[in-house]
């Protein structure tokens, strides 16, 4: 870490959680212990393992053709589920389009405004189907079905494409229930990166591509001068719905800026409002 003088020194702090991990259990900061579930041995022991194994489940036509039943004009009719009659389609064998087509491996020539296509494909087995991705090579919009659900749309420009608008963080209020999430959450916020990079954003491929790990608080402490700290945490000092200081620092930390934390009296500043506990 690079610092502007001389004679300085430095730490970078992070936390995964809004708690403190203990051997036994979960300690929160309000002190109450909190013992892990029985399941917590097993979601520990996946970290040390090897990585996924990716396996295709249903191949693509990138290096072999597969046949398909094709329309160039708009079918009639739920042509999307499995029990529709397609028998007077054409068959034609993947990719579809021009030569022109970048990217493409052509072996059905298309060049009409819309295509409609249907495949039909056994699993050996559900359990294939764990934590499933797509991989779909197109040119403007494309929908995806499956079994007659609509299970994935794809935009026209893909050059517009980013990964913060699948991959998005949420801080949930326990309190947001239906319209009141409008309110009381906050976010969602576009996030970089996964589980595997710097800035972990762990998420969920089921829902779709939720962030559910993130730093808790991000703090770089100057112990040369205390004074020329910084810190920030993903909501902000209150967690009150309404308060000046509820989720101010969420723009903060999601763009990887901090905010300066002050530890001499004299460079507080002026105190907004004081908070008195008083014993019964």
């Amino acid at each position: 870490m690079n610092t502007r003088v001389h004679d300085t020194s430095a730490a970078i702090y992070t936390q995964t959680t809004d708690v403190e991990i203990e051997v036994n259990g979960v300690l929160t900061y309000d002190r109450a212990v909190v013992k892990l579930p029985a399941a917590a041995a097993e979601w520990n022991r996946r970290l040390y393992r090897p990585p996924p194994i990716r396996r295709t489940a249903v191949a693509t036509s990138e290096a072999a053709g597969r046949d398909w039943r094709y329309a160039t004009q708009a079918p009639a009719g739920d042509w999307f589920q499995p029990t529709y009659n397609d028998s007077g389609w054409r068959e034609g064998v993947g990719g579809f389009g021009a030569d022109s087509t970048p990217g493409a491996a052509v072996r059905t020539q298309w060049n009409t405004a819309d295509l409609w296509l249907r495949r039909t494909f056994e699993l050996r087995s559900a359990a294939e189907l764990v934590a499933p991705h797509w991989r779909v090579h197109h040119d403007e919009d494309a929908e995806v079905y499956l079994n007659g659900e609509l299970v994935a749309r794809f935009g026209t420009d893909t050059a517009k494409w980013r990964w913060g608008d699948l991959h998005t963080i949420t801080f949930e209020h326990p309190l947001a229930i239906g319209p009141l999430a409008l309110l009381l959450n906050i976010g969602p916020l576009p996030r970089a990166g996964d589980g595997f990079s710097v800035n972990n954003g762990g998420y969920d491929p089921s829902k779709p591509y939720k962030q559910t790990t993130n730093a808790s608080e991000r703090m770089i402490a100057d112990l040369s001068d205390l004074d020329n700290s910084l810190s920030v945490t993903p909501e902000g000092e209150s967690g009150q719905p309404g308060s000046k200081y509820w989720g101010d620092q969420a723009p903060l930390w999601n763009a990887g800026d901090y905010r300066p934390m002050r530890f001499s009296r004299d460079r507080l500043g002026p105190i907004d409002g004081t908070l008195v506990f008083r014993p019964r």
